[in-house]
Parts: structure tokens; C-alpha cells; sequence
């Protein structure tokens, strides 16, 4: 693991073998929740990811806060107490995560997207740049989002064909999250 001399972090805290954390991050800060006082569950992170530059990652307040294996963090991203970050999830520039949010395997959220709390972004599934995901949205696996806020605007190709999902695993991967993910 590397974590850069300048980061912050907290007690708590799990880095696993091959994680990266950058410059300036600050990591297991206590959860910013009005009714939470004191330390938080603290953070996994998990290996391989990178937390690039200035990431910020609150402690749980009911659980650990997860970055999972090979998420990339870039320059700016939040994200909130108790959120769960899957596999090959991007975050990009200054995306934000409100609390107990959860996305799902190889997600990718744009610059400057953010993503109300309680949300699940399914598997695959594409937040544009600028986009907002309100707390009625359901981020379908393999989707596109756009706009403020944001609405569905087709399907994920790109993202889809680069991880080398079929249109039965996209069904398969779909099914899964309406039980998760009710309508």
C-alpha cells in the first residue's frame, strides 16, 4: 500500500495491501450526520483501489464506510458516511455520494455528478457529467444517466462492451437489482 505523507488518517481505518492513497486525502473523518457524535465505524479500503488527490471518505455511522477493490477515486470525489463503492467503480472528478448510498460493480460516475442518499447505482450503469441523481431515481445496471435531474438515457454500451458483458448477463444482472431495487 502507499499512502502519501500529506493524507489524513483516522483511527479506524483498514487499508488493505495495494491501495493507493494520494496527496491530501482524508479518510475516516467522523460521519458529518446531525444525530451521529463521536468516531464512526471507520473505512475499508479495499486493494487496489485509488484515492487520488483531495478524496475525502467519512467513517459509517451504523457500519464501515467500503472503497471497494480497484475503485478509482479521482481528484475531489466525497463520499459519505456508510456508502458502499463496489469493484471497478470510477468516481470521477468531484463526484459526490451522499450518505448510505451504494454503487455496484463497475459503475462510472461523471465529473461533478452527485448522487442522493439511500441511492443504488446498479452494475455498469453510466452517471453523466454534471448529472444529479435524486432519491426517486432507480439507476438500472448498464444504464446511462443525464441531465439535472437527472433522467435515463439509453444504455451503457461503452462501459457494457469494455467489461465484456452480454445482453443475458445485462438481463441476469437487471432482475437482480428490481429484488434490491423494487420499483
Amino acid at each position: 500500500m502507499t499512502i502519501h505523507q500529506s493524507a489524513i488518517i483516522f483511527p479506524g481505518v483498514v487499508i488493505e495491501d495495494g491501495a493507493y492513497i494520494g496527496p491530501l486525502c482524508v479518510i475516516g473523518a467522523p460521519p458529518e450526520h446531525r444525530q451521529h457524535t463521536g468516531p464512526g465505524y471507520g473505512v475499508l479500503i479495499r486493494s487496489g483501489a485509488r484515492l487520488e488527490k483531495m478524496v475525502v471518505v467519512d467513517s459509517g455511522t451504523k457500519e464501515r464506510t467500503v472503497i471497494g477493490r480497484n475503485a478509482m477515486l479521482m481528484h475531489g470525489a466525497h463520499v459519505g458516511h456508510d456508502c458502499k463503492v463496489g469493484e471497478d467503480v470510477t468516481l470521477s472528478v468531484n463526484a459526490t455520494l451522499g450518505g448510505h448510498t451504494t454503487v455496484l460493480k463497475g459503475a462510472f460516475l461523471g465529473m461533478n455528478c452527485s448522487v442522493h442518499q439511500f441511492q443504488i447505482i446498479g452494475q455498469y450503469a453510466m452517471v453523466a457529467m454534471n448529472a444529479m441523481i435524486s432519491k426517486t431515481a432507480k439507476v438500472f445496471p448498464g444504464s446511462t444517466w443525464v441531465g439535472n435531474p437527472a433522467r435515463a438515457a439509453g444504455k451503457n454500451n461503452v462501459g457494457l462492451s469494455r467489461a465484456g458483458i452480454s445482453e443475458e448477463t445485462l438481463s441476469e444482472l437487471q432482475k437482480e437489482f428490481k429484488v434490491i431495487c423494487p420499483e
